[in-house]
């Protein structure tokens, strides 16, 4: 983490666990979503993409998910996203190109009051 910026509003996906767990996590994620939205940033939530033209599987979804994280300037994991290997991809697919990542716990008041950190990649 390092480095304060001047607030700024920016489109922000929403990464974490979903497989096994899509009822809980839909929640989750819709509670994120509508967190950053009050705050007044575009928000990505996989829940919310077009997912129709693929054969379902999780390899369909995480393409989906990926081409639509490359779109954001930062990505916000949600607690727990540690213990999903779709949630790791993104992490690390986001360190890899230099997208902002912030962690839900430790950051959701500093993305709230414009005080924004940056995590990246050793």
């Amino acid at each position: 983490m390092l480095g304060a910026k001047p607030h700024q509003l920016m489109t922000i996906y929403i990464s974490g666990r979903i497989t096994g767990h899509e009822q809980e996590a839909q929640k989750q994620f819709a509670a994120a979503a509508q967190r950053l939205r009050a705050a007044g940033h575009t928000v990505i939530n996989p829940f919310e993409l077009d997912h129709r033209a693929h054969d379902k599987s999780w390899q369909s979804y995480m393409r989906v998910c990926i081409a639509a994280m490359m779109q954001a300037e930062a990505v916000y994991m949600l607690d727990g996203w540690t213990a999903s290997k779709g949630a790791r991809a993104e992490y690390t697919t986001a360190a890899a190109i230099d997208i902002e990542i912030y962690r839900e716990a430790r950051q959701l008041d500093q993305i709230r009051l414009g005080i924004t950190t940056q995590t990246k990649a050793a």
